[in-house]
């Protein structure tokens, strides 16, 4: 375009001026213009599936929503990761954050490891007396199998001088070379058999002591949630498989006694099964940050003890029942005769509603009671639909 030119080239006049001589770069301008509209607009996000599959996913009104794309990707259209209700993307954000990086790891080294005075390394003192060796800095750089043979010779001079030296202390006749081998055996660096100067090791701080227990009580409660939410992930994976077993189970059922039956609930039980495993799953991450010190300032120790107690009474009969649908689904009804299959089958469509129902009150707990009554912070999670993930218009 000339300078000082006022004439306004939209996209239609650029791009026949360009399709003519450069069709390559047409189809890059239409690119362009669908990645900036994309990029623009919130409510029209690219699908994350990792091959991309290509498609655009566009909204209507609410973004916090759980969606699938043609390609069977459901995700988070707000955050663009998994879809992780009822847990918030904030909290999913920390928790993925949490599993991933080394925090966990340097809790449990100050709980169950003290520094070497020498090199500062951690120690983990697991046995034995109270005075801990180390004392082969210089060999730890060799090959393996000359580290092995170098450490088991040193291991061996090491017990026959700590020997010698207590043999000579019980005759009173310590050297000034063997209390230094006492030194360095020792946890502090005046730490002796008879003396202890300059040492504080056996001096109880207060601050201390409430640091460990801290760090002791953080450890267990993000091992306690984590176990639980990696137990139903496990399960949700080993489910996805029965889906198979499922199908053959059917087919074997068409073919038999129960022909003339709708199995249509075997199917909507197993998808009830899915969906309510998910978000079991995906509530224990949203249990460690509700309950936990990130948000101690929105509510006092006896509201968050009378709503944790709600939370959990909901979530562990929600527990037990998708549990015992689990079991039912996996029995081998497809041999059963005609009245024993149609047991199975009012129980598990009594279960597939009892499930659905508890999952919807625990979403209605966790939207109403425990967010919604947050003052500062802003969380927000996908409605619970008993479909499962909407799915998602694709963009023309």
């Amino acid at each position: 375009m000339a300078h000082k030119c006022n004439t306004i080239c939209d996209e239609g006049k650029i791009r026949n001026l360009v399709c003519t001589t450069h069709p390559d770069l047409a189809e890059k301008f239409d690119r362009f213009l669908l990645e900036s509209y994309i990029e623009d607009n919130e409510m029209v996000k690219w699908c994350p599936s990792v091959p991309h599959c290509g498609n655009a996913i566009r909204v209507e009104k609410d973004k916090y929503r759980e969606v699938e794309c043609d390609c069977g990707m459901q995700f988070c259209f707000s955050c663009s990761s998994e879809a992780h209700s009822p847990c918030s993307c904030q909290m999913w954000k920390l928790w993925m954050g949490k599993c991933q990086n080394e925090s966990e790891t340097v809790n449990w080294i100050t709980v169950h490891t003290k520094p070497c005075p020498k090199c500062l390394k951690a120690v983990e003192k697991n046995g034995g007396c109270n005075l801990c060796g180390w004392g082969l800095h210089a060999f730890l750089l060799l090959d393996s199998l000359l580290e092995v043979y170098c450490l088991s010779i040193l291991l061996f001079i090491d017990a026959v001088v700590l020997l010698l030296v207590i043999f000579d202390l019980m005759h009173n006749k310590t050297s000034e070379k063997q209390q230094n081998t006492i030194n360095k055996l020792a946890t502090g660096s005046a730490h002796t058999w008879d003396s202890i100067q300059d040492h504080s090791c056996g001096r109880y701080t207060e601050e201390q002591e409430k640091n460990l227990e801290l760090a002791k009580k953080y450890l267990w409660r993000y091992i306690h949630y984590h176990n639980r939410y990696k137990a139903h992930s496990d399960s949700l994976k080993a489910e996805v498989q029965l889906k198979e077993k499922i199908y053959m189970k059917i087919s074997k059922l068409e073919t038999g006694e129960s022909a003339s039956q709708d199995l249509r609930w075997v199917e909507n039980g197993l998808y009830t099964l899915f969906r309510s495993r998910r978000a079991l799953s995906y509530s224990y991450p949203f249990a460690y940050y509700m309950f936990g010190h990130e948000l101690q300032n929105e509510m006092t120790e006896e509201e968050r003890e009378i709503k944790q107690n709600l939370f959990e009474d909901q979530q562990q009969q929600f527990e037990a029942n998708v549990e015992k649908l689990s079991m039912v689904l996996e029995e081998p009804f497809e041999g059963y005769t005609e009245d024993k299959v149609t047991e199975t089958r009012m129980k598990v469509l009594n279960l597939s509603y009892l499930v659905d129902n508890l999952c919807r009150k625990l979403y209605e707990c966790i939207e109403n009671d425990l967010l919604g009554a947050l003052q500062h912070g802003s969380h927000n999670i996908a409605p619970y639909k008993s479909t499962g993930a909407e799915k998602a218009s694709k963009l023309a």
